[in-house]
């Protein structure tokens, strides 16, 4: 049976921490609860079945796009923060199509052209289709 988890992630220490829960649906507009400090989440399947009352699952399959919350900044944007030519973060941006996701708990995300950047956790409730 194909069953459908959310992904999210909050900043840890030295490398993100995740949380997974299953959900009924892939839409977005229709998570409630969202972890404090999320600044990403991102819908994948696994095939369970059950054999010998043991619940076997499959790697996760069929990767949604990742959600991002935050604001996008541009390497002009990054220098008039301060973040000049010799720092990572602005060539970070090299590597990112020229810009970066600056996430509502105050990290830094590359911002890949697949990724969908909402501002808010309230934004969610744009994304009325699964995804």
């Amino acid at each position: 049976m194909l069953k459908h988890y959310v992904k999210f992630d909050t900043p840890g220490f030295f490398m993100p921490e995740s949380e997974v829960r299953l959900v009924k649906s892939r839409v977005p507009a229709q998570l409630k609860k969202i972890p404090k400090n999320t600044y990403a989440i991102e819908y994948f399947d696994r095939e369970e079945i059950k054999k010998d009352n043991e619940v076997l699952s499959s790697n996760a399959k069929n990767r949604s796009k990742r959600i991002l919350f935050g604001k996008i900044y541009t390497k002009e944007d990054l220098i008039k923060k301060g973040f000049g030519e010799h720092t990572p973060l602005y060539h970070n941006a090299d590597n990112t199509n020229g810009r970066v996701v600056q996430c509502i708990t105050g990290n830094w995300q590359p911002c890949n052209s697949n990724y969908i950047i909402l501002d808010s956790y309230k934004s969610l409730e744009t994304l009325t289709t699964k995804i």
